[in-house]
């Protein structure tokens, strides 16, 4: 039984990441994130993780990986996510995350920076970088 309930919350864990995955620099004192304070970092609400300031990188809306992550985590359409910060820059309430074209740039400016929270394709995760487990 105990081994029945310990497999759906391991399937329920993998399902959640979708497509999508949490990098940072393996420098990086950041060993983890919780949805909430994730959701908080991509909408501009949170800017320290661990006593690090965080740099968050986001996918083009065009990435599969990207609308995911989006939908999992924000609960928004790419489209929404365009608006919500376009309305944050006109009040004067932060800047976007960085969009990087491709998981592999995004990799690529994360790997050396330690406050960097990027959102990348899975499948394009290597020894560059340190996944950060989204609880």
């Amino acid at each position: 039984m105990k081994k029945i309930i310990g497999s759906l919350f391991l399937l329920a864990a993998v399902s959640f990441a979708g497509d999508w995955a949490v990098v940072t620099s393996p420098s990086s004192p950041i060993a983890a994130i919780s949805k909430a304070d994730l959701k908080r970092v991509f909408t501009g609400k949170k800017s320290n993780l661990s006593g690090v300031k965080v740099v968050p990188f986001m996918l083009a809306e065009s990435n599969p990986a990207a609308v995911s992550f989006l939908q999992e985590v924000l609960g928004m359409s790419p489209e929404e996510y365009k608006k919500f910060w376009m309305d944050a820059q006109v009040k004067g309430d932060g800047t976007a995350p960085a969009l990087q074209k491709t998981s592999a740039t995004a990799i690529l400016v994360s790997a050396d920076l330690p406050g960097a929270v990027a959102v990348v394709d899975k499948s394009a995760i290597n020894a560059t970088v340190k996944t950060i487990p989204v609880q």
